[in-house]
């Protein structure tokens, strides 16, 4: 019998070689007509519920299986944004796509995966969403595969947007069908039974919706282990979503954001390298752990060969394509340094992801912010304190 191939093995042909252009262009799709309608349905979901407290925006999470570029979050943020709080989740096995959303959005929180692998990654790691999505992702797929993505989506999120095929949407097994796109040109593709995929796996109401045939996508199946709004209710927000004045209503918002002098953070401040370099001189330190982006580690090594030689540096990076030229991607190792600096454009975000992990390993480090208007705010965050001297240290419960 043969074994199974390892994960590594399986990915290889996912891996595309070239520049990334593809999910640039994929990036910049994120106000095409199937993104509008998917941000009417989730809107609709989102909005189902009792509203929140006046001034608050509703909170919702949603992971994306299937991510690539992360135009679907994109598209989201950018159309619903002002009246929802997303936080966003993505699963993908295209490492360039993972390292592209990491550069566009680092506050997404990714993972690796496919169909094998989602399971055993949710024995592993608590993953947790308000509505998952599969967009064009499962037409691509064989239809145990895409049994096992919808029941492993079960396992994280009460409801399921599925924007496939739907023309084999009741049937029992998955089949090619030859179908037409909106251009009346035929094609072949594997239509899977979703509404009996989805009810295997754990969703007791369906509603599909057909929306404008496009290559990889005939519509949508909404799936909820609670109830659902009426199918009358999505399809009118598919529609009021694809009209252009909800995308001109977004346009319009981001402008007047856009033209908005941006206001310094209150009580902010701007530690520079040679302020971090005095403070790793007055404790000593002989090795320094550096979280940030290749330039910024470029110029804080820099400082450091010309004040400091007997310093050594470690670089740590959120970015795969600074892992490429020699950054280490963060874990428990950027703790064995005597300090961390973490600095760069992405540092309000860094930050709190070094602190959580001292959280997780209950290892304290001093950690010197290096930002442009770094806010002194930022520097709370839940499990930490902010010493007196400048330096954050880690306590309290694990969390992630």
């Amino acid at each position: 019998m043969e074994s199974t191939p390892s994960f590594e093995e399986r990915i290889v042909s996912q891996q595309r070689a070239g520049d990334g252009a593809y999910l640039a262009a994929q990036w910049d799709r994120y106000s095409a007509k199937h993104f509008l309608q998917l941000c009417g349905l989730v809107s609709a979901l989102a909005t189902a519920d009792d509203a929140p407290a006046s001034g608050t925006r509703r909170k919702v999470r949603v992971l994306d299986y299937g991510c690539s570029s992360g135009a679907v979050f994109r598209s989201l943020e950018y159309h619903l944004g002002d009246r929802i709080d997303f936080s966003f989740v993505g699963i993908d096995v295209d490492r360039r796509a993972l390292g592209f959303i990491l550069a566009k959005m680092p506050g997404v929180e990714l993972y690796e995966a496919d169909a094998i692998r989602l399971s055993e990654l949710l024995d592993e790691t608590l993953i947790t969403a308000d509505i998952a999505v599969v967009f064009q992702c499962c037409y691509a797929l064989a239809g145990q595969d895409t049994d096992q993505i919808l029941k492993g989506l079960s396992r994280v999120a009460p409801t399921v947007v599925v924007a496939d095929h739907i023309d084999n949407c009741f049937g029992v097994e998955s089949s090619v069908m030859t179908l037409r796109d909106a251009a009346d040109r035929v094609y072949e593709a594997t239509c899977h039974p979703f509404a009996h995929l989805l009810a295997e796996a754990g969703y007791t109401n369906v509603c599909v919706l057909p929306a404008t045939p496009w290559k990889g996508l005939t519509g949508f199946i909404v799936a909820s282990r609670n109830p659902l709004p009426p199918c009358t209710q999505l399809e009118e927000h598919i529609a009021e979503a694809a009209q252009p004045e909800f995308a001109e209503a977004a346009n319009k918002r981001h402008a007047i954001r856009k033209a908005a002098p941006a206001a310094a953070p209150v009580n902010s401040v701007s530690p520079s390298i040679d302020e971090a370099l005095d403070e790793i001189a007055a404790r000593r330190c002989r090795t320094v752990s550096v979280y940030g982006d290749r330039p910024f580690v470029e110029a804080f090594r820099t400082a450091v060969n010309a004040t400091m030689a007997d310093v050594d540096t470690v670089w740590f990076s959120g970015s795969f394509a600074d892992v490429e030229h020699g950054a280490r991607v963060l874990d428990r190792t950027v703790l064995s340094s005597e300090c961390v600096v973490v600095g760069g454009p992405l540092a309000r975000l860094y930050h709190p992801r070094l602190l959580r992990l001292m959280a997780r390993t209950g290892t304290v480090r001093p950690v010197f912010p290096v930002a442009i208007r770094f806010s002194r705010g930022s520097r709370r965050t839940t499990g930490t304190r902010s010493t007196n001297d400048g330096c954050s240290c880690s306590r309290g419960k694990p969390w992630r």
